[in-house]
């Protein structure tokens, strides 16, 4: 059974995305103030409830199989699709940059390799187990993750790539632990759970903001660090894309550091604990509202193309904010309609 409020925590962070992605490629560098400049500065909290929201559902999807044997083929064949179609997006926008195409190609990559690896918790039957494996791997990787911001230690891909490995895919084995707990335990236990993720959430937040400013923590100034990317332009798969960029160009990205995984790790546990408090609430909602939270992954591939398409008619950072905003809008009608529709040809039913 679908859980609205982690279909609608997926939808949030589905088109905070949109905005993400939206805004790098159609708003002028000029424009990124006020409001629009403080959505930008908070995205590490996007792909760190991804991830979370990844681990949960799969202690949900294997209660779908009889044969434990199905399941861990049908991650193995997930976790591929991911890490293919990462690389092949990788591709067409950077080209055969070696080695990040193959290791460290975007957050569907990180998604993969982290679906694949929990299949080491999976193929236990006992939840108990299950349980204690997940969460001595978070523990460990949280550690380790920790220890080499303070030292400044930086190892390929794990912590230093195009799209690090590390401490992203660490919130993909919290969501597995989160899940076995609540999907195997009776309401009272589920309840106070929540509380407490929510309390524990709700606390990292305010010290967070009370030392840096709201939210401040994921802020480059406190809460990032640069990861160097400079990529060939022969190695473009395009010839106007080698026409209209230098021999060289910055792909430069960033990553996490310690203070903004711990924000991130409030932000996450906050959203989650409010929306499953939420749930009797989003019960009464059509699910034509959340949709797209459940058609996140061919969502993701849309609203590239719909992107590419405004780029292509209009060009690169072109956009004032109400013209970008306009452009959201629309966006975001087209992710509903496109997922309203996969739907219905599915399930005449469903609404």
């Amino acid at each position: 059974m679908r859980k609205k409020y982690i279909d609608t925590l997926r939808l949030i962070a589905l088109f905070y995305m949109f905005f993400q992605h939206s805004a790098l490629v159609l708003l002028k560098n000029d424009y990124n103030t006020g409001l629009t400049a403080f959505l930008f500065e908070i995205v590490p909290f996007c792909s760190a409830l991804f991830l979370f929201l990844a681990g949960f559902s799969l202690t949900i999807s294997i209660g779908k199989y009889e044969n434990k044997k199905d399941f861990i083929v049908r991650l193995i064949l997930r976790g591929l699709i991911l890490i293919i179609s990462s690389s092949l997006l990788f591709l067409i926008e950077n080209g055969f940059q070696f080695p990040d195409f193959i290791f460290a190609s975007g957050i569907l990559n990180t998604i993969g390799i982290f679906i694949i690896l929990a299949i080491l918790i999976f193929i236990f039957n006992n939840k108990n187990i299950q349980l204690v494996i997940s969460f001595a791997v978070t523990i460990i990787l949280m550690i380790i993750t920790i220890y080499l911001d303070i030292k400044k230690i930086y190892i390929y891909p794990f912590n230093y790539a195009y799209e690090s490995i590390s401490p992203t895919i660490i919130f993909g084995f919290m969501g597995i632990s989160t899940g076995l707990i609540i999907n195997n335990s009776n309401k009272r236990v589920q309840y106070l759970t929540c509380f407490i993720i929510f309390i524990i959430g709700l606390a990292i937040i305010t010290l967070s903001s009370l030392k840096y400013g709201f939210l401040k923590g994921f802020s480059f100034e406190s809460g990032r660090y640069v990861v160097e990317r400079i990529y060939n332009t022969k190695y473009l798969l395009f010839d106007f894309q080698k026409v209209m960029i230098p021999e060289t160009f910055d792909a430069s990205t960033w990553n996490f550091n310690t203070v903004s995984f711990v924000t991130a790790i409030g932000t996450t546990f906050f959203l989650f604990g409010l929306f499953f408090f939420m749930e009797p609430i989003l019960k009464k909602i059509s699910y034509v509202i959340i949709m797209p939270g459940k058609y996140a992954f061919l969502n993701y591939f849309f609203h590239f193309i719909v992107i590419a398409i405004i780029v292509l008619t209009h060009g690169y950072n072109t956009f004032n904010k109400l013209q970008f905003y306009i452009s959201l809008l629309f966006l975001f009608i087209l992710s509903f309609i496109f997922s309203n529709y996969l739907q219905f040809k599915k399930n005449k039913n469903f609404i």
